[in-house]
């Protein structure tokens, strides 16, 4: 019995000591990993493992040196930096399997993506990795490498190694900070030190100046100056300037700072080392001081520190006139720099400004209004410079004479102070000056005819004089016609100009010859050898009518149907203006007998105005006689006559012509003109071919009686019928179809005009594509009696335009604009593209459409409103270029909006449009980005015509931290059970840019191998977002984060990439459950590939050392309590009943 007791103790004993370890193994208290956390060997950034660094920079000329302890090196373009960090651990240091050292790569070396590698000791012999992230750590002021050691840094001796990084140097932050030390903590508490500064070619002590005047140039009261000082970016113990102002010698002006304007900035550099504008910083004024000197002609500014940087000093002086007298107006200073007592460099500058000036006081200019006049205009001291007398001018004329009752003087001034100016709009002209204000008095000289112009109180006045002068007849062509002014103060000026012969011109002709009619025109106009239509006075205009047996010729309508048109000015060749009959008198001009004829003569009134003249008349005509006619316009003679019996053609005429695309419509207008002579027709008809790629559009059919001058489109029966034509080229026959429209004609001796407009397509007539041809014919019933033809061309270069700049707040974007179907072609199932060279991607929200509108026939406007969204469709998709680079193309398509788009169908391109976006940079620093825009069809992938387009492109702006690498990378879906590959899973892939995710590549899906392959894709932070799963599984709700790297950074050809996963943040997070990275496999051909898990629905697992976790060790725990009691109470109930035994 004692017995069983002591069993039952033990059994007790025991199984509450088996409860507690097995608590304690499921709580893990004796989990070896939490046991042997790992440790960061530098901590606070304290400790150094570093024996030495060694820097080697290689430049674009193949040579290389080596950045010693204590150097200064001025930075180059186009750099390579080579860094080895040698580094050692003592054999006795305690290091454990998963420690870290991490070491803090300085911001000068450009860390374009992260990189790793291995950490191998002498023997080769691999004791950890090493990896460098491209994100930089603000905290440490540099991008981390973390070293992280495996079991063999327990077993190795000789614990030493070296990190080699390929880089650049860093040229946009060195234009945030122009000089950068580089220090590196060594492990005998020694540290390696270098200086990297800007690139600049300016010397010790370097100092330059600028300065404009501000306001009015011509009369100017202020002045800016500016100084930029120690561009080269020296260290100056003890800076000083000192600027002296002065003013040209023999002139009154000079001019005083104005000490509150000072203001002392310091300033960064570019890589070209010139100030960036926008970086200017203002300097706190207690640390430096302004000596003024008393006079406001001098000062000395001294900095009260040493200076490493380069600085802007700027200010403004205020111009003075002690006189009030002075011609010009010549400021400078010149300014040193100093330090301390030691001359270092000068510069100063200079500004000139006319307040008046002697060539300028006097202007005098003429010009040729008709063969025998000049009109001269005087500009006499726009400027209101003060001579102390009232004006007197002498005006000498060396050919010709004075139109003494042409005189007219005007108060007037210069609106921007520069008396050269003589545009209309900068000349205030005021008022009239009376008779009684001035006064002429005339004189011949030998040479000359002189007028002396006397004006009333006039000083400190300008003056408008204009007159006209009379030259002599017979001058000779290219005769010099000057005029010479001056006044009473030296000043001169003087006009010319070269005799220009104006010559009379007159031409005739005949339309609409009958039997027993003819009408006759005469046209004629007066002009120079430039052919610009001149004023005339009192010139006669003879024309005679007759036949060779006299004066056989009647007038139809008497004096009375004579008419006479003008056109509206020169240049204007439409003599379509009816001149009134009070301007010229018209009177016969008849001779009887033998050579006699008829006519009349018309004499203008006074001038008459510049312009083309023409008189229209009918006489009677007898066909079996040659009918005459000659015309006298002042010197000039002409003639035109109609043979006896030629006036009659025995076909009726038919042509051809087009007046090309309307801007109003977006159409081809063709025209066809029937039967000019007005002969009578019975069962003509007109057949015109209309070839090629055109769209009849048959409510623009119209039909117009010329002769009676109304439409009768409705009175005339039409046919539209298919049909096709030939064409030879290069030795082959192709058939072209086409449209056959048959237009048939009244019964009538009228002349018809025949017009339509075509859609332009994209093919045209033949395999020019500019080229469209349309054929005419004249049938009088089955005999065809006469063809036109006409074709049209359009400029394929102008229908597709592009442009682009970089924007002016963001550098990071560029700014693209393309012009599409200026020249309104029809593009059935078309779409505008645009794709990207890789290096950019779209900034959707800025994609916007403008509309241009037709303003007349020949001239459009872009609309100021883009159109809506409603009215088209944009969709950005990924491309792959020839070269196997991934990138974005952008494809825009049209609806069919005719409320805000009219005129443009669903799927069509057929009016003009602009583009507007932007792209954001990827690349950084001084590169090339290229685009190319085209115009295509969707269905049958043609395309139609394209452009490309690169710009220069310099990106500091943001985070940008890629070259432009292209790795291959491949996403592998699996299912995450039995890692079976799932196809038709849609990814969404979003790209990193200057801190914002951008949509990249968009609804992109697994193919039947489960695999997404990117061949060519940009390195960078990527975020990858699961959008669509197959059914039976769940949808992968966590943005997968990674960063895609180049694996060789020595082989520029090699495309091998590296993945990091990270978190949002960038941080690198190790073995998620839901993602995984395959290296890459050259004998299967894969790359290195991104692997993610889908679990089926109501499969999920719990996340490694995820919040499941606890949950399982909590309920492991219990099972294992309760287990341990059940055999408690089990053991418990055996002893129990061994006693009843």
């Amino acid at each position: 019995m004692e017995r069983n007791k002591i069993f039952k103790k033990l059994l007790w004993i025991l199984g509450a000591v088996a409860t507690v370890f097995a608590i304690v193994f499921a709580m893990g208290k004796f989990d070896g990993e939490k046991a042997n956390a790992a440790v960061e060997l530098n901590q606070n950034n304290t400790v150094s493992f570093i024996d030495s660094v060694k820097i080697m920079v290689s430049h674009k000329d193949s040579t290389s040196e080596e950045l010693k302890n204590n150097d200064v090196y001025i930075l180059r373009d186009g750099d390579k930096i080579s860094v080895d960090y040698n580094f050692s651990f003592p054999d006795n240091a305690d290091i454990n399997p998963g420690d870290t050292y991490t070491i803090y790569v300085p911001r000068a070396f450009k860390a374009y993506n992260s990189c790793d590698g291995k950490l191998k000791n002498e023997d080769g012999t691999e004791f950890g990795t090493w990896q460098m992230s491209g994100t930089f750590d603000n905290e440490h002021n540099g991008y981390p490498l973390v070293m992280t050691f495996n079991d063999n840094i327990k077993k190795i001796q000789g614990r030493k190694g070296t990190a080699h990084l390929e880089s650049s140097l860093d040229i946009e932050s060195f234009s945030e900070e122009n000089r950068q030390e580089i220090k590196i903590p060594l492990k005998d508490s020694t540290t390696y030190n270098v200086e990297i500064k800007q690139h600049t070619d300016e010397k010790f002590g370097d100092v330059t100046k600028n300065g404009w005047f501000l306001g009015n140039e011509w009369q100017p009261k202020r002045a800016h100056w500016t100084i930029d000082f120690n561009k080269g970016l020296n260290d100056i113990e003890n800076p000083v300037l000192k600027d002296n102002l002065y003013h040209a010698d023999s002139q009154y002006s000079e001019h005083k700072i104005d000490y509150g304007s000072f203001n002392v900035y310091s300033v960064r550099l570019d890589s070209y080392g010139r100030v960036i504008e926008n970086s200017k910083e203002k300097v706190n004024p207690q640390e430096y001081e302004i000596v003024k000197s008393a006079d406001g002609m001098s000062y000395e500014l001294h900095f009260k520190h040493k200076i490493k940087g380069a600085y802007r000093v700027e200010y403004e002086t205020n111009i003075t006139n002690d006189s009030g007298n002075r011609e010009t107006t010549k400021v400078g200073n010149k300014v040193s720099s100093y330090d301390g007592d030691r001359h270092l460099a000068d510069a100063s500058k200079e500004l000139w400004a006319h307040w008046w000036n002697r060539g300028s006081t006097i202007v005098k200019k003429g010009i040729q209004k008709d063969r025998n006049r000049v009109d001269w205009t005087i500009y006499y001291n726009l400027v209101g410079h003060k001579f102390g007398d009232s004006t007197i001018l002498l005006d000498g004329l060396y050919r010709g004479t004075f139109d003494k009752n042409s005189f007219e003087i005007y108060e007037a001034a210069s609106i921007d102070g520069n008396p050269f100016n003589q545009n209309e709009n900068n000349i205030k002209i005021g008022r009239k000056l009376s008779s009684s204000e001035y006064s002429i008095a005339y004189a011949t000289k030998s040479d000359c005819e002189v007028a002396t112009i006397k004006i009333k109180n006039s000083d400190g006045k300008g003056y408008v004089i204009r007159y006209r002068s009379i030259l002599p007849d017979g001058l000779p062509q290219g005769t010099q016609i000057r005029n010479h002014v001056k006044d009473g103060h030296d000043n001169e000026g003087e006009g010319s100009i070269w005799y220009d012969q104006v010559k009379e011109h007159v031409s005739k002709s005949h339309t609409n010859v009958t039997q027993n009619k003819i009408d006759w025109s005469v046209r004629f106009y007066e002009a120079a050898s430039d052919n610009v239509f001149k004023t005339f006075r009192n010139l006669t205009l003879t024309d005679h009518f007759y036949t060779s047996r006299g004066n056989q010729l009647n007038l139809v309508g008497g004096l009375n149907a004579v008419k006479v048109y003008r056109s509206s000015g020169p240049g204007d060749w439409n003599t379509n203006i009816l001149v009134d009959p009070g301007k010229y008198t018209i009177k016969e001009d008849n001779k009887s007998d033998e050579g006699g004829y008829k006519g009349f003569k018309i004499t203008f009134k006074g001038e008459a105005p510049a312009a083309l003249y023409e008189v229209r008349y009918q006489t009677t005509r007898d066909s079996s006689q040659e009918s005459g006619n000659w015309a006298q316009f002042g010197d000039e003679q002409t003639s035109d006559s109609v043979p006896a019996d030629g006036g009659i053609y025995k076909n009726i005429g038919i042509s051809k012509s087009n007046t090309g695309v309307h801007r109003t419509d977006g159409l081809l207008h063709w025209d066809v003109y029937v039967n000019a002579e007005k002969l009578p027709m019975s069962n003509y008809m007109v057949k015109d071919t209309i070839t090629g790629d055109q769209t009849l559009m048959e409510s623009t059919i119209k039909v117009k009686d010329l002769t009676d001058n109304k439409d009768v489109t409705s009175q005339v029966r039409r046919e539209i019928r298919e049909t096709t034509t030939t064409y030879n080229q290069d030795g082959k026959t192709y058939t072209s179809p086409a449209k056959l429209l048959i237009i048939h004609l009244p019964d009538t001796d009228h002349q018809y005009h025949i017009s339509y407009g075509v859609k332009l397509g994209p093919v045209g007539y033949t395999s020019n594509k500019n080229h469209y041809i349309d054929y005419a014919d004249l049938y009088q019933g089955n005999d065809k009696k006469g063809s036109a033809t006409s074709d049209y061309w359009h400029w394929i270069s102008s229908n597709l335009e592009k442009d682009g700049a970089v924007d002016n707040d963001d550098n990071s974007l560029v700014n693209w604009t393309i012009d599409v179907n200026k020249e309104y072609i029809t593009y059935p199932n078309g779409a505008i593209k645009d794709t990207l060279d890789g290096k950019q991607i779209f900034v959707e929200d800025s994609i916007e459409v403008y509309r241009y509108e037709g303003l007349d026939q020949w001239h459009d406007k872009l609309s100021s409103k883009p159109l809506p969204k409603s009215a088209y469709n944009v969709k950005i998709v990924p491309y792959t270029t020839s070269d196997g680079r991934v990138t974005q193309q952008m494809i825009i398509t049209f609806n069919d909006d005719q409320k805000n788009n009219p005129g443009e169908k669903a799927s069509y391109v057929s009016r003009p449009y602009r583009i507007k976006y932007q792209t954001k940079i990827l690349t950084s620093g001084k590169d090339r980005v290229a685009n190319t825009a085209s115009i295509e069809g969707l269905d049958n992938r043609v395309i139609y015509t394209k452009v490309d387009k690169d710009k220069e492109v310099t990106h500091t702006s943001g985070d940008a931290t890629i070259t432009g690498y292209n790795v291959d990378f491949d996403i592998l879906k699996r299912d995450a059970i039995d890692k079976k590959v799932m196809r038709d899973v849609h990814f969404d892939l979003y790209r990193l840019a200057d801190g914002k995710w951008i949509p990249y590549i968009q609804d992109v899906s697994t193919g039947v191998n489960g695999r997404i392959s990117y061949k060519g894709l940009l390195t960078g932070r990527y975020k990858l977002v699961e959008t669509r799963t197959q059914s039976g599984y769940t949808k992968l709700d966590t943005p997968i984060y990674f960063i895609l790297s180049k694996k060789n950074m020595s082989d520029v050809k090699d495309k091998e990439s590296s993945i990091t996963l990270t978190d949002a943040d960038g941080n690198k997070i190790n073995n998620p459950a839901y993602a995984s990275i395959i290296a890459m496999n050259p004998k299967k051909n894969k790359p290195t590939t991104l692997q993610i898990l889908n679990y089926p629905v109501g499969g999920m697992l719990p996340q490694t050392g995820g919040p499941g976790r606890l949950l399982f060790e909590a309920l492991g725990s219990l099972l294992i309590v309760v287990a341990c009691a059940l055999t408690e109470v089990l053991i418990w109930r055996r002893i129990r009943s061994s006693k009843g035994v």
